[in-house]
């Protein structure tokens, strides 16, 4: 089985491997819960606060994703971001911030990612990531999403990849390790 987890909107969060399942309040008490596991990555969360949910999703699901792999971040590794949900959930919320509260009256103090690579260079900058860090919506065609991943791989320097899928408000975040199990099970 692949390492990874599923982050749900009721503020879940369970990983494959182990099995681990915490519930919270909300991200910051999942965060919480999360960091007091031995053994949990070690992450900058400083700027969690003030991300949009996506953000705090990425940052959750990236750590629990390592954690569930028994991995520490490796700068090298790459972030990949896929689906068709794109930011278009932030988006909105910034443009009707905007019409509501105009251009002085906004809520500023929330940075809303309204680009769909922000949420995971959020969690590459938690995990002090530097390896590629982009967003692919391949549609139906699962087979544009595993040639990324064999480019990838394709890099010596490169042993694993973390890959967030968000749909309907959840987010599956998977961490493949190069030469583990067929992906074809996933993507």
């Amino acid at each position: 089985m692949i390492p990874g987890c599923t982050i749900q909107p009721d503020f879940t969060l369970r990983t494959r491997k182990r099995g681990l399942q915490l519930a919270g309040r909300d991200y910051p008490d999942l965060l919480k819960q999360l960091l007091a596991l031995e053994g949990v990555p070690k992450a900058n969360v400083q700027d969690f606060r003030r991300g949009g949910e996506k953000v705090r999703q990425a940052i959750l699901g990236s750590i629990a994703a390592l954690y569930d792999a028994a991995a520490a971040p490796e700068e090298t590794i790459p972030i990949l971001g896929c689906g068709n949900e794109g930011s278009f959930t932030e988006n909105l919320l910034y443009f009707n911030d905007y019409i509501e509260h105009g251009r002085d009256g906004g809520r500023g103090q929330l940075f809303v990612g309204t680009l769909p690579s922000t949420p995971l260079c959020e969690a590459a900058i938690a995990l002090n990531l530097h390896g590629p860090a982009f967003y692919l919506d391949p549609g139906a065609d699962s087979e544009q999403l595993r040639e990324e991943v064999e480019l990838l791989f394709a890099d010596p320097a490169v042993s694993r990849i973390l890959v967030l899928e968000y749909r309907n408000g959840e987010l599956q975040v998977f961490c493949p390790e190069r030469g583990g199990e067929d992906l074809s099970c996933v993507f």
